[in-house]
């Protein structure tokens, strides 16, 4: 996977997400992905590097999975535990889904 596709995985996945985030995680992010973008992946010529190779991480060809939308609360059972009475933040793709989550009980 090229520097180039995981630049454009990061817009396609942070487009429309602005109101989503923090102002402050907003600021980090770009940040990141700027450097990211001026020096690409680290090379065991960068010290900090030296000892650990990202090839395989950037030789792979992957690309960021995006929510749908389905997931739905049938396909939340079989990773259930607990009380049905207990509180229930579901997770979809790093982001909070409160359609599927039981926050009534906070």
């Amino acid at each position: 996977m090229t520097q180039q596709a995981f630049l454009e995985d990061f817009h396609t996945l942070t487009n429309g997400a602005e109101g989503e985030e923090s102002h402050w995680l907003q600021g980090v992010r770009r940040t990141a992905i700027d450097r990211f973008s001026t020096l690409g992946f680290p090379t065991t010529k960068n010290e900090d590097w030296h000892f650990t190779s990202v090839a395989p991480i950037a030789e792979a060809d992957f690309r960021a999975y995006q929510a749908g939308g389905d997931v739905s609360r049938e396909d939340l059972a079989p990773f259930r535990f607990g009380a049905v009475d207990w509180t229930e933040l579901v997770f979809v793709n790093g982001r909070f889904s409160p359609e599927l989550s039981a926050l009534d009980r906070l």
